[in-house]
């Protein structure tokens, strides 16, 4: 989402209007929804998604997440444990942790998470940090994403999670790096 976000929202429902059966469609209306601050909607989204294909990867996921930023990180662990993405449920795990504030649990995550994704997804490593509040990690991570020519890259203006890092400099620096509008 590079800032045409009602456009964005638009498309996602038309989507899932022509196809109510299609979980990938109610998955990325809620993505949308989710990066549109629309977060109650986006959870009704989601539900769809699961109730739709209980199997769904990632839905549980983005679920949590919206559980943690809702203040409820004790649902969210719920449903990073349903998670079929190990990868992404142990990012969900750091994060809900980290958001319980059981500190050793959080770091031995993000021990794992180094050692087992740190060339896979640096975009999810940098939400893991974004979140925890280690902007130096965080920006490493995202500057990481940008060398491996990471897709997610194109999201950092819109990117929920990594919203408390719009005040550092270097989140301009990398808009720039990335020649999207300011």
């Amino acid at each position: 989402m590079t800032g045409r976000n009602d456009d964005a929202l638009e498309i996602q429902r038309k989507i899932a209007a022509l196809d109510p059966l299609n979980s990938d469609a109610y998955d990325s209306l809620g993505k949308t929804l989710w990066m549109t601050g629309q977060l109650s909607q986006a959870a009704e989204a989601f539900q769809t998604a699961i109730a739709l294909n209980p199997k769904h990867q990632h839905t549980y996921f983005y679920s949590g997440v919206l559980s943690i930023v809702s203040g409820n990180p004790k649902q969210a662990m719920q449903l990073f444990s349903l998670e079929r993405d190990e990868q992404v449920a142990r990012y969900g795990r750091a994060m809900g942790y980290n958001t319980l504030g059981s500190e050793l649990e959080a770091d031995a995550t993000i021990a794992e998470i180094d050692k087992k994704n740190a060339g896979d997804d640096p975009w999810g490593i940098a939400w893991v940090y974004a979140l925890r509040g280690d902007r130096d990690k965080a920006f490493y991570w995202i500057n990481r994403a940008y060398d491996i020519h990471s897709a997610d890259c194109v999201y950092i203006k819109a990117d929920p999670l990594l919203r408390d890092l719009r005040s550092d400099p270097r989140f301009a620096e990398f808009v720039r790096k990335m020649k999207l509008p300011s």
